[in-house]
């Protein structure tokens, strides 16, 4: 049955990937993303293709979080917010 659980994860991870895909597939349907965007996406499309899994990674933060320096006293950098973080 190990195929069995492998195969449900699996399906479940589509599944999720295809739902939050599906603001971006509408917005590129409606021709309503820039042109920056459409550019920042190709590339790291290539770079999987390539896999150069490292320079892909850097271009989806670039595309993610833009390319400006942190503001001073940031010493905890995190996408997810914790709450008491600083108790820890």
């Amino acid at each position: 049955a190990p195929n069995d659980a492998t195969f449900k994860l699996d399906k479940a991870q589509y599944r999720q990937c295809k739902q939050y895909l599906r603001p971006l597939r509408r917005s590129l349907r409606a021709n309503d993303i820039s042109p920056d965007i459409i550019s920042s996406l190709a590339r790291i499309a290539n770079l999987c293709e390539k896999r150069h899994y490292k320079a892909m990674q850097e271009a989806y933060m670039r595309l993610a979080i833009g390319n400006k320096p942190w503001p001073m006293g940031v010493t905890f950098v995190t996408f997810h917010d914790r709450a008491n973080w600083h108790k820890i």
